[in-house]
């Protein structure tokens, strides 16, 4: 949360550069790639946009945008909110924590914007153009994309902004035997904006003020595709998932598959309030996610539909690092973050959608699949750094955190099964300590002990609950999962070569996993014990001129005691996101 050398953190860091994602977006725009290829531990790529399956250290990720929660509780897609042409750089806390609150049971990502230039004014254009490759697909026309981006920014005295435009379009993608990948989130087919807007002023030589605001809509378009249910029917691995084209797609009285988000975000700073530098910030934001209409009529829906997943967050922080004495400093606050999640399905005419043979949807009823419920959380928290000497520093923190719930009487859908809704508060309490101890200007070695934890995901419980289900007697599923983390490492950063390997254990007694029908669906959260643990190594190497090689490897078990007698198994990989 505040400037740190890395050498001196006593955890398990990447720092993803600006020119690191300017070279990686040559490959691919796809953020969950691109973080996917620089971070050690974070599951690979869904290639759908869509985070959920994907983790660090086999948990949960705190996504955040310049401090700014972007994990929603249910059906989060946080990756998908901002394009890589308006990001600085991406830092990311391996591991559990608890530095910004909740959810980072695996880890944090912070997502930093770009930053005004120093100049007067600076520009920089960028256009490209993207196909997908595949035998017998070689090349096509459909499956070309392309991209064009625009930034400018600039200070002026006391006054400096940032402004940046980018569009992408994304043609049709193949598989290496060139059969068409369908894909219902808006990916393949796509038309994707995203503009940043950034101003400051500085009110003097310790005071800044700053706004923000980004906006970012993907939608799908011309597609004429769905996906070929008939394969569910066939044995496992005896088919692959394929498309069907149709003709053109069209949706009436509804909305297209489509993600949009806006964030507004407000800062103050103040280097020096009574001794102590200060920081405030207020946001908001606001996220709507439509995904493709699928035929479930032979599936539990027993309708044509497709899900209508909207949240908000609102919140603030309040943070002061203050000198304790000459060697160390002590960094205090508080945080506040409220939200409410819903997820509402559309029906389609079966009639309309038979007679033209899967190509039109008209929306004829809707039915909530989540009721709305509402979310707070205020944190309050301090962490203590000290510098011993030269060679050693200690760390040491504390955070509490109070968690309201509440969501009204509904009826399932589909079930029709009436839940009595109410009022829920519990807490949750963690700290952390680790140390460095330099053994050279280049090389150290670190240590800690570190707590996280994360809230369940509500909307999966609410969605189908187990039979007899009720807010007040069932808070042993709602309760937050507490993770214990052990970590210990060694990392160099010498002139042509860094390198870094680090071993993690941790443990959580009420750990979350989803229990799934036959399908793969899930139909309800089993709280049980959980351990996982690891070994992650990163290496890096410039033998001369342009020449930069480097690599990152890991090795990670996890298991879990379902049935809760002492007998652990290996944990399932079923994807940790239920949409339709």
């Amino acid at each position: 949360r505040t400037a740190e050398v890395i050498q001196n953190i006593p955890r398990s860091v990447t720092v993803v550069t600006r020119g690191e994602l300017e070279q990686q977006t040559s490959l691919s725009r796809n953020l969950q790639d691109i973080i996917g290829r620089e971070v050690p531990g974070l599951g690979a790529s869904t290639q759908s946009r869509s985070q959920g399956g994907q983790n660090l250290r086999g948990r949960n990720i705190s996504f955040l945008v310049d401090g700014v929660p972007i994990s929603p509780n249910t059906q989060g897609r946080a990756l998908q909110t901002i394009a890589p042409d308006a990001i600085e750089r991406i830092e990311v806390v391996r591991g559990p924590n608890a530095i910004y609150g909740s959810q980072a049971t695996g880890g944090t990502i912070n997502i930093i914007t770009r930053r005004p230039s120093e100049t007067r004014l600076s520009q920089r254009s960028e256009v490209g153009l993207t196909a997908a490759a595949g035998n017998r697909r070689f090349l096509e026309s459909g499956t070309f994309g392309n991209y064009i981006a625009h930034s400018l920014s600039g200070t002026e005295g006391a006054y400096n902004y940032v402004f940046s435009f980018s569009r992408e379009s994304t043609g049709t993608f193949y598989d290496a035997e060139g059969d068409r990948i369908f894909n219902n989130r808006p990916l393949d087919q796509s038309a994707t904006f995203n503009v940043l807007a950034k101003a400051g002023v500085d009110l003097d030589s310790q005071q800044r003020l700053q706004l923000t605001f980004n906006h970012y809509r993907s939608s799908q378009v011309d597609n004429e595709y769905i996906n070929d249910l008939s394969v569910n029917t066939r044995p496992p691995g005896t088919e692959k998932a394929r498309a069907l084209r149709v003709g053109e797609i069209e949706i009436i009285d509804s909305n297209p598959p489509r993600d949009i988000n806006t964030l507004l975000n407000f800062t103050y700073t103040h280097d020096r309030l009574f001794g102590s530098q200060v920081q405030a910030q207020a946001y908001y934001r606001s996220n709507s996610l439509n995904f493709f209409p699928t035929d479930f009529r032979d599936a539990f829906f027993q309708n044509i539909a497709f899900g209508q997943v909207e949240h908000e967050n609102f919140g603030g922080r309040l943070q002061s690092e203050t000198p304790v004495f000459t060697a160390a400093n002590l960094l205090w606050g508080v945080d506040y973050n409220s939200e409410y999640n819903t997820i509402v399905q559309d029906i389609f005419d079966p009639v309309a959608y038979d007679e033209s043979g899967g190509r039109v949807y008209r929306k004829i009823d809707e039915r909530v699949e989540v009721p709305r419920y509402d979310l707070s959380q205020l944190g309050l928290f301090a962490q203590l750094q000290w510098e011993i000497s030269d060679n050693f520093l200690v760390s040491g923190g504390l955070r509490h955190q109070r968690i309201g719930f509440s969501v009204d009487d509904y009826t399932t859908f589909p079930g029709n099964a009436d839940i009595e809704g109410g009022d829920l508060d519990f807490n949750s309490t963690v700290f952390n300590v680790g140390a460095v101890y330099k053994i050279t200007d280049t090389f150290n070695v670190f240590a800690n002990f570190a707590q996280g934890f994360s809230i369940p995901d509500f909307g999966n419980l609410l969605r189908r609950p187990p039979a007899g289900f009720s807010i007040a007697g069932d808070f042993k599923q709602l309760e937050a999962v507490r993770v214990d983390n052990y970590e210990i490492g060694v990392r160099g950063n010498w002139r042509e070569v860094q390198a870094s390997i680090s071993g993690f254990y941790n443990t959580s007694e009420l750990g979350e996993s989803f229990l799934l029908d036959n399908r793969g669906f899930p139909i309800g959260i089993n709280r049980a014990p959980q351990r996982i643990y690891g070994v992650e190594g990163t290496l890096d190497w410039r033998p001369g001129g342009e020449w930069q090689l480097g690599g990152t490897a890991i090795w990670q078990e996890g298991e879990d005691d379902v049935n809760q007698d002492g007998d652990y198994l290996p944990l399932n990989s079923s994807i940790k996101l239920f949409s339709i």
